[in-house]
């Protein structure tokens, strides 16, 4: 018999439960609390629209067309939150792992949002292409980088770039963005990205892994039994990280295009599971010589937690 362990007088026996299915994304769904480590609620919606509100500040709303809407007003800095602000993460996490491939010609960055990477991104290369399917975002980096004739920001329909030249691009970049569309989505900028490379050229994505989990027993626990878990924190949420994405797929769908992932990161995301997944991959004409360096690292929220504290102490 499987049990989760004891806590504040709570014990589950998970043997004891009648399993069943998880909402679909044709319902709606809300926050009832603003603390993110609260559980949410769900409302039947019908079968156009998914909403996750995950505090009073923003929301993000998919229909079956994937569009996607969001409350910009903190620009995205909400995500940097464990890192205290996005310059810390920047600093202490993103860059010490793209560091090699810095600078160089041209970079890619594919969904920045109102710009949060691309301000630091564009001080290291001689042209940027910043390329988004949301306009509120494409207009906001606009507005952003006025002043900086190197960037230029694109709209596109989400899964494909038609306006970037064949092999012109030395570095694509994209964190935050990937762990939200699924398989076909992903699929169809690695095969843009099979082209647009680069040989030579090197992609860092930050995407989900959380289809390596969806089928234990977590992931089939009843919504009754997981929200009370979710609140005791007994068990973490999946952040809205897409189901159908993993690092095999992810590593297995690069090769499918000609292009040869060097490392795969898998970290946890405000949780113990290792939801994501960062890949370093390059455009190769020949077979690769060198198996995927696969790295299993559960510490990466306490990597945030102490960069926060670095940052305080310096008054950064």
């Amino acid at each position: 018999m499987l049990f989760i362990r004891e806590k504040h007088g709570l014990k589950i026996h998970v043997s004891a439960v009648r399993f069943r299915p998880q909402p679909c994304c044709h319902c709606h769904v809300e926050r009832s609390e603003t603390s993110l480590s609260r559980p949410l609620v769900f409302r039947s919606k019908g079968s156009e629209i998914l909403r996750f509100a995950q505090n009073d500040t923003y929301e993000m709303v998919w229909t079956r067309r994937e569009k996607m809407k969001y409350d910009w007003r903190e620009a995205g800095e909400e995500w940097s939150a464990p890192w205290g602000s996005s310059a810390a993460q920047w600093t202490g996490t993103i860059f010490p792992r793209i560091r090699d491939f810095l600078p160089t010609g041209t970079i890619l960055e594919i969904a920045p949002g109102f710009g949060r990477w691309t301000h630091y991104l564009k001080d290291y290369c001689q042209q940027l292409w910043a390329v988004d399917r949301s306009s509120e975002c494409i207009e906001a980096c606009r507005r952003r980088f006025a002043s900086d004739s190197h960037v230029r920001c694109y709209l596109n329909d989400g899964r494909s770039l038609s306006m970037i030249p064949d092999g012109a691009v030395d570095f694509v970049f994209s964190f935050d963005s990937f762990v939200h569309p699924d398989r076909e989505i992903v699929e169809a900028y690695l095969r843009e990205l099979g082209t647009k490379l680069k040989i030579g050229g090197k992609g860092f994505i930050h995407h989900s892994n959380f289809g390596e989990y969806v089928n234990t027993t977590r992931e089939r626990l009843p919504e009754a039994l997981a929200k009370p878990l979710i609140k005791l924190k007994l068990l973490d949420w999946a952040h809205h990280r897409n189901p159908s994405m993993s690092a095999d797929l992810f590593r297995a769908l690069c090769a499918q295009h000609g292009l040869h992932c060097i490392t795969q990161e898998l970290v946890n995301w405000r949780g113990r599971r290792l939801i994501d997944c960062l890949s370093l991959f390059e455009r190769s004409e020949s077979a690769p010589q060198n198996p995927t360096k696969i790295i299993r690292n559960p510490n990466f929220m306490r990597e945030a937690v102490r960069i926060r504290r670095q940052w305080r102490q310096t008054g950064a």
